[in-house]
């Protein structure tokens, strides 16, 4: 009795009939959203695997040569049917289950960020926002340590060594993830390799304000939108991230006459309770009166856990609002004659150092900016010798001889 032949590809002449061409032929389904898939060359053809993965995408993935014009070695070389068993194996054994797609880790550990309080916008959300559909459909268990170091690279041209360093962690963190929950993926190497941070990055601030420079910049926000205008005076006045003054409620201001000051929320650092724990604390932070005055105007009429920082439109200024935020500082800092790369980060540290140079010591600089000394000590050390410097001068022995 004849062999039943499943498709044309099996036979080696009729795949030699097909035209050449870049785009794939079509081949059979082998299992549920799992099908095999020949490229036509004029040398060895190509042997690709399409699969839908996990969140309804397909990814096709080459998985070898055909034996067109050589013998088949089950490596490099495959015949039809090594090829089916190949592409077959990118699936769970048993199961028709389409193996984790690097969208699939993110929307797993979204979901595991959630279950234990974790910051699911940094460290889930935002990394996404700098990848191709391409990279968020490529099965974990297929990329390699070039392919990542690929991405990393590429990053760089987009936003700054520090962020990147920043985005390459909580990529491999979703990967790792996404590996203790698939046995398939065995390749943790490749983003441990890959996804290595930038070196040498964390140590300097490269923007820091001068007083005059703020005050440009705050009144160039007024005339941009007048409440991101009261957004970047806060900033400004407070050196608090964005993130922790979007939480600042009107209850938070004390409108003392004399001693004014704003309870900053401190920032979900840290996972599980501890951060829930976090966020519901605040630190005390002292203002000046101007900057009083304009906190006075802006919670009239509110109720005391109505939001004291708010959009035109009345909604906060926390992630989701993200593109608003950097049309209205392109905006600002345009208008205010800086340089184009300035980031609102400029702020905090402008903030952290002119308190550093006026004599602060750095544990209450460090507690009103809701950092570590540590921190300080690693990343504004030139700004610490320079406080220290100051210091010690005083004890300077200055003899007559």
């Amino acid at each position: 009795m004849a062999r039943h032949i499943r498709s044309p590809l099996e036979i080696r002449s009729r795949r030699l009939a097909l035209p050449v061409r870049k785009k794939p032929h079509a081949g059979p389904r082998l299992l549920d959203g799992v099908s095999l898939h020949y490229r036509r060359n004029q040398g060895n053809g190509v042997w690709s695997a399409k699969v839908r993965g996990d969140d309804g995408r397909y990814w096709i993935r080459a998985i070898g040569q055909a034996d067109d014009f050589a013998e088949a070695d089950g490596e490099q070389v495959l015949t039809f049917f090594q090829a089916s068993d190949r592409a077959k194996e990118l699936v769970k054994p048993g199961s028709k289950s389409a193996p984790i797609t690097v969208a699939g880790a993110f929307a797993a550990y979204e979901r595991d960020l959630e279950s234990r309080g974790g910051n699911v916008y940094t460290n889930a959300r935002w990394p996404q926002t700098h990848m191709t559909p391409g990279q968020l459909a490529t099965p974990v268990a297929e990329l390699t340590a070039r392919e990542l170091r690929g991405w990393r690279d590429g990053f760089v041209k987009k936003i700054s060594a520090a962020s990147v360093n920043r985005l390459c962690g909580a990529i491999a963190a979703a990967l790792e993830h996404a590996a203790r929950l698939d046995p398939r993926i065995t390749n943790e190497r490749a983003w441990k390799v890959g996804l290595e941070g930038i070196a040498n990055v964390s140590g300097t601030v490269d923007a820091v304000l001068s007083d005059a420079e703020i005050r440009v910049l705050v009144q160039a926000a007024y005339r941009v939108d007048s409440e991101f205008g009261l957004f970047v005076f806060a900033m400004a006045s407070t050196g608090a991230r964005a993130g922790q003054l979007a939480r600042v409620t009107v209850t938070d201001f004390r409108d003392d006459p004399t001693k004014p000051i704003l309870r900053i929320p401190k920032s979900g650092k840290g996972g599980g309770k501890a951060r829930v724990k976090r966020m519901s604390e605040t630190t005390p932070v002292p203002i000046a009166g101007a900057f009083a005055a304009e906190l006075r105007k802006a919670a009239a009429g509110k109720c005391g856990s109505a939001l004291l920082f708010t959009r035109r439109d009345g909604r906060s200024w926390g992630p989701k609002p993200a593109t608003t935020f950097k049309d209205l500082w392109r905006a600002t800092i345009e208008a205010a004659g800086l340089a184009p790369n300035t980031t609102s980060y400029a702020l905090r540290h402008s903030s952290i150092t002119r308190q550093l140079l006026r004599g602060i010591p750095i544990r209450i600089a460090a507690s009103a900016h809701d950092t570590s000394t540590k921190m300080i000590e690693a990343v504004y050390a030139k700004f610490v010798s320079e406080h220290s410097d100051d210091i010690a001068r005083v004890a300077v022995l200055d003899l007559e001889v």
